[in-house]
């Protein structure tokens, strides 16, 4: 019995030592990157509809945005640099009642232009 559980747990390591991102590959090797270096996009307005805590929300806008756009291999704009695209976004978040728990959930709009 103990051989057969020892052998189940070596198959179990050397298996799962072949998941991409249980080894040294990074789990979105193979995600096809665009890199747009000439693109840069200025972050405009963010506005969050929310009457409690909005401004934590507003930073964390501000910051997913950020990391979206250099994701798809453009660059973000300081304040001030003239870039020809200007990203606003309008965020309302929503806040219901399902049974015995509050969900929340946020509604995005982005403008590009």
């Amino acid at each position: 019995m103990k051989k057969w559980a020892f052998l189940a747990v070596i198959a179990v390591f050397v298996s799962c030592s072949t998941i991409p991102w249980t080894s040294s590959m990074a789990w979105d090797r193979s995600k096809d990157r665009n890199n747009r270096p000439g693109v840069t996009i200025a972050l405009g307005t963010v506005s969050v509809d929310k009457a409690l805590g909005a401004a934590s929300v507003q930073a964390e806008l501000v910051r997913l945005t950020e990391l979206l756009i250099l994701e798809y291999g453009c660059q973000v704009a300081l304040e001030g640099e003239g870039t020809p695209y200007r990203l606003e976004l309008q965020a309302v978040e929503r806040e219901f009642v399902q049974g015995w728990q509050n969900r929340r959930s946020i509604a995005i709009e982005g403008w590009l232009w």
